[in-house]
């Protein structure tokens, strides 16, 4: 991942969770959020609705549109949370698309990174915790009442409020990469390819604030299972960082 690579971060609401089965749950809206030119691209039911279109048919436009969008961008950099499990997320939106014949939603080049993993709150929780949330939303629950009350418009902004958040979220947990200029952090971020190698980096900063430490220890881990060994290391209890370069270069003179 670097700075030239498009990333976004992407939510989306529905009428319930997708159990396997033949039949997926309706799609009300799905919100994708370009972190870096803040452009928010919308999906959602209401759009279509209030060009006079049957509830099948703009759920039908919906999909078809965020498809031909999405297969545009998917060489780019996703953010979500929780949208990489079987009952919720990018399964259950392909899932809800071959309900309605869209077979070409293009998913096997996904390169994505589920933010939950950097939290220990819920989605809801943790905006709060970090002052990311900018306006009211819902939680998934109350998004799921307010579609089969048709709500459209209400859903969707929460849904479109919730990938703001996750922006800022992102923003904050790698916040050595976008606030600062520091050729150091410049070169650090070009080793970021990986959702592992971002909750790694993530974790580094919460420990330190040496961007210099940061990029010795990410530079010589090259690969997920060596950035795994130091995840593992710190997750144990080690948190001092010269202790973490230490174990570092013994586990790469071992290989």
């Amino acid at each position: 991942m670097n700075k030239k690579q498009n990333i976004y971060s992407i939510h989306y609401s529905c009428s319930g969770f997708y159990n396997g089965g033949a039949l997926a749950p309706s799609i009300c809206c799905i919100a994708v959020y370009n972190i870096k030119t803040e452009e928010m691209h919308s999906f959602s039911l209401d759009n279509y609705i209030k060009q006079g279109k049957s509830l099948m048919d703009a759920e039908r436009l919906l999909l078809t549109d965020f498809t031909e969008f999405f297969n545009k961008i998917n060489d780019s950099f996703f953010i979500h949370w929780l949208m990489d499990g079987a009952t919720y997320g990018f399964k259950a939106i392909w899932a809800r698309c071959s309900n309605f014949g869209i077979d070409n939603l293009e998913l096997n080049k996904l390169i994505d990174f589920n933010l939950a993993n950097c939290s220990d709150f819920n989605l809801i929780d943790s905006l709060e915790e970090n002052n990311c949330k900018k306006v009211t939303v819902l939680h998934g629950k109350n998004e799921a009442i307010g579609f089969n009350n048709q709500n459209f418009k209400i859903v969707a902004l929460s849904t479109e409020a919730k990938a703001i958040g996750l922006a800022e979220l992102f923003k904050k947990y790698t916040k050595g990469t976008w606030c600062c200029n520091v050729e150091t952090a410049e070169q650090t971020e070009k080793l970021i390819n990986t959702p592992m190698g971002i909750k790694l980096y993530k974790m580094l900063c919460d420990i330190t604030n040496s961007q210099e430490k940061i990029h010795e220890i990410m530079q010589v881990l090259k690969t997920d299972e060596d950035r795994e060994f130091i995840i593992k290391a710190i997750e144990d209890g080690k948190t001092n960082i010269n202790l973490l370069e230490f174990l570092t270069l013994e586990y790469i003179n071992s290989q």
